[in-house]
């Protein structure tokens, strides 16, 4: 089966309270996650069945062979109707067998002996190629942690649970205002296992048609990560660190668990499955399977980024404890592999005078560097779009609706300096030329200081009546009334 591709769906819900069905990633719940086509690769095992658990190794380099995917989508709302927070996509989809001559494994009764006896980790609703006390404890040893193991690991048969896509099932309107939406993925694409786990320790796979050993093993270790950092309290972390409230929070958090997690499933691998390819190979040919500026590219491009910067800060995967304490507060942060310390973001603070309009402020939110480069990827090459975002010092977004739902938003962007605010007014520009937001959507920029602009966008009345001014850190809008009915 080499050089197939597959599309591998997984989700990971690691917020306390979750279950509220996809849709716009304001709201917190599960979040689907969709993954790109992928070539298989692992050759079929039964290692995680009978094989001793051998002496830790260092985590690897990645390399061009991996087959596991993992997908989550976490949503934070934000002050207000559908402010946008992060897709944050997680889980783990391994792939099946490469050898074209060998299909997938079924499972045996050896395989599934520990859940069949009713010892350890219970398999419920059905059965799994591996045994998962083994893989747990092998998961264990990777991280160095005590965490007790969960009591079970559910199998669902339904795969359309799913397979929503890549992130949330609606794209929020704000992102496709900008362009950026649901893209198809290039080359043919079929459905392999996956999985999710909840905060609160469930555990939910599915394993395939024909679940593969290896396959299964690689799912399991990935799930049993996101079960170990949920034990340890991992999320809550983050949060207090962080507030997680904005899009670009959201990105962030999901960066550090997500890069974590394959940073350990890439160590599993090397020492369980040395003939695999890792899992940080996957989020690879996924960011090579969508386009640049598409909702799935940006889901992604947080295990992508994630991945690097917990591997430039951490040489070990057991010794992730000041990731989580002290994690990156932005995008650009994580992007460039900074300190938390490093580049902070600028101050800007944006203020909205409805000034009687039918238009009143709802919400708020910041959208950060990593959305603005695939906002601008839209109209102009990938490389030219990530220049111009390089600059990026801050945002601020503004949402103001209507009693009918009509919605205007106003987003201040600073830059960190001058000649950055420049560049990004021209790339803007012809990321408008390209046509990347459709030609009848009303959107107009105005550069308000040296280092500060402003987007307009949205509704018709909205972009055509407000008018904004101020400084580089203080940004005023107003909607002027006679012009806003």
């Amino acid at each position: 089966m080499r050089g197939r591709f597959l599309v591998v769906i997984a989700v990971l819900v690691v917020l306390a309270g979750c279950g509220s069905s996809p849709g716009d990633p304001s709201t917190v719940g599960t979040e689907r996650g969709t993954l790109s086509p992928e070539p298989t690769a692992a050759t079929a095992t039964t290692a995680d069945v009978a094989t001793p658990t051998t002496a830790a190794a260092p985590a690897r380099t990645p390399t061009s062979a991996s087959t596991t995917a993992a997908r989550t989508a976490t949503r934070t709302s934000t002050p207000g109707p559908p402010s946008t927070a992060t897709p944050s996509p997680t889980a783990t989809s391994p792939s099946t067998a490469a050898d074209p001559s060998a299909p997938p494994r079924s499972p045996t009764a050896e395989d599934a002996s520990t859940a069949a006896n009713g010892s350890g980790i219970v398999v419920e609703n059905g059965s799994l190629p591996v045994d998962p006390d083994r893989v747990f404890d092998r998961v264990a040893s990777v991280l160095g942690t005590d965490v007790a193991p969960p009591s079970s690991v559910i199998v669902r048969e339904d795969p359309e649970n799913f397979s929503a896509g890549f992130g949330s099932a609606s794209v929020p309107d704000f992102w496709s205002l900008v362009g950026v939406t649901r893209s198809e993925p290039r080359g043919s694409v079929s459905v392999v296992e996956n999985g999710y786990t909840t905060a609160l320790g469930e555990i939910v796979l599915y394993p395939g048609a024909e679940p593969n050993a290896t396959s299964v093993s690689w799912l399991l270790a990935h799930e049993f990560v996101h079960y170990v950092q949920a034990r340890e309290g991992r999320v809550g972390d983050l949060r207090r660190a962080l507030g997680a409230t904005s899009t670009d929070d959201q990105f962030v958090q999901r960066a550090v668990l997500e890069g974590s997690a394959a940073t350990a499933t890439d160590a599993y691998i090397d020492r369980h499955l040395p003939d695999s390819r890792s899992n940080s190979a996957l989020y690879r040919a996924i960011a090579a399977a969508y386009p640049a500026g598409s909702y799935q590219r940006y889901a992604n491009a947080q295990y992508v980024e994630g991945v690097e910067y917990v591997r430039e800060r951490v040489d070990d995967p057991a010794a992730t404890d000041q990731l989580y304490a002290t994690p990156p507060r932005t995008s650009e942060q994580v992007i460039h592999g900074l300190s938390p310390g490093v580049e902070p973001a600028k101050p800007l603070a944006v203020t909205l005078r409805a000034n009687g309009s039918e238009f009143a402020p709802v919400g708020r939110d910041t959208m950060g560097e990593a959305f603005v480069r695939t906002v601008l990827a839209n109209g102009v090459n990938e490389s030219r779009a990530a220049a111009a975002a390089a600059g990026w010092g801050a945002d601020r977004r503004v949402i103001a609706r209507t009693d009918d739902g009509d919605a205007g938003h106003a987003w201040a962007l600073r830059w960190d300096d001058a000649a950055n605010a420049s560049e990004f007014v021209a790339t803007f520009r012809a990321y408008r030329d390209g046509d990347a937001t459709g030609a009848d959507t009303a959107i107009r920029l105005t550069r308000v200081s040296d280092e500060t602009v402003v987007v307009l966008v949205g509704d018709p009345r909205f972009v055509d009546a407000a008018t904004a001014n101020g400084t580089n850190d203080r940004v005023t809008v107003i909607i002027n009334t006679q012009n806003s009915s």
